[in-house]
């Protein structure tokens, strides 16, 4: 008997067109969720000049606002309650995200089998998130070891499920080809990338204070910060007080065609954030071959095997000496890039749906034995 196909809530607080790596994968899990037969709907929170309804290819989405979440979860509403009961599996994403967890309650409340993917390391995680997390997730599904370990010290009876983050080239905006960030790059220089939201747990100021480092030695750098987040003025005005105007450079927001041709270019692939839950950006990096240089013990560790397909550190002064050494030695930035590529196979994203759709039919099973 061929597997049920279901209805698929996924919930997430932002969605397209906000630019981010937690967006992205909902939206790539969604259609291959879709292209294997099964009905998507993407419930996101409701913003201005957005449609509260619309399709996106073979995906539905529906904007729903906080505080028609709250109706729907007092039981006022039969109109929000018939559109919740006819999901087979609420799927929330991101136990930060307020409409999750509103998703969650109201999965319980309504008895509909539910799991969340949780997309982040949660080390100083408000008590009350605490709370929610330990009366509302029996299931959670883990994009890496390290959120794992995460979520199992947060509820010790909590089951965990590993399935990583998959990777593609297509973009959640159809228009992405048309927006292209454009990069002049000398034959003789070196260009050094990061990519990350700009605030203070990213640790993007170390970027800053490693090209300032660097630059003392090696002109024919440049190095690019790409993101957009809180701390965008602080860096910026940290940056120029250093006099680095002529050699890095802020592109905010870009698409993430644009993404792909700046790493394209890129020589060195340095990411500064100590607590990475993942690190979607190494996947990028890799399928590119471009050297990567980052943090050990976080969710990196599952992706690159330090000295083998990329450099792990523990420290900025041993950041700052592995960048030294990709920058002295071309051979070993091929020979890096190289081993790295063959990575990118093992994060696919038909995989990560069969996964998926795996821990959904096992919860249907556990709540509904006949099926």
């Amino acid at each position: 008997m061929p597997p049920q196909l279901l209805k698929i809530a996924l919930i997430t607080d932002n969605y397209y067109p906000q630019i981010g790596g937690v967006e992205y994968c909902v939206d790539a899990l969604g259609r291959y969720l879709a292209e294997l037969g099964h009905q998507v709907c993407i419930i996101t929170r409701k913003r201005k000049n957005l449609p509260t309804e619309e399709s996106k290819g073979s995906l539905l989405i529906k904007r729903i606002s906080y505080s028609e979440m709250y109706i729907a979860l007092s039981g006022f509403s039969r109109q929000y309650n018939e559109f919740f009961a006819q999901f087979d599996i609420i799927h929330a994403h991101s136990l930060g995200s307020i409409l999750a967890v509103q998703a969650l309650l109201l999965a319980k409340k309504i008895k509909k089998a539910h799991v969340l993917t949780s997309h982040s390391l949660y080390r100083d995680l408000d008590k009350r998130l605490i709370k929610c997390f330990a009366l509302l997730v029996n299931h959670v599904i883990c994009v890496s070891h390290a959120i794992a370990e995460n979520m199992k010290s947060l509820k010790k009876t909590a089951t965990t499920y590993y399935i990583p983050n998959g990777f593609d080239t297509i973009s959640p905006n159809p228009k992405d080809v048309e927006k292209i960030y454009t990069v002049v790059k000398n034959a003789d220089e070196l260009i050094i990338t990061t990519v990350s939201r700009l605030s203070s747990k990213k640790k993007v100021a170390d970027f800053i204070l490693i090209a300032h480092e660097l630059l003392k030695k090696y002109k024919k750098l440049k190095f690019f910060i790409v993101g957009d987040g809180p701390q965008n003025k602080k860096l910026q005005r940290m940056a120029n007080q250093l006099g680095l105007s002529e050699y890095l450079f802020f592109t905010g927001n870009i698409s993430r065609s644009s993404v792909f041709n700046l790493i394209q270019q890129t020589d060195i692939f340095v990411l500064t954030s100590p607590h990475e839950a993942f690190g979607m950006v190494i996947l990028e990096a890799i399928y590119h071959k471009v050297p990567v240089v980052a943090y050990a013990n976080n969710g990196i560790s599952d992706i690159i095997s330090s000295e083998k397909t990329g450099f792990l550190v523990s420290s900025i002064d041993e950041m700052i000496e592995k960048i030294i050494q990709l920058i002295h030695n071309k051979a070993l930035r091929l020979e890096l890039g190289n081993n790295a590529h063959p990575l990118i196979n093992k994060f696919k994203w038909e995989d990560v749906a069969k996964e998926t759709l795996s821990v959904y039919y096992t919860l249907l099973i556990s709540s509904h034995p006949h099926l």
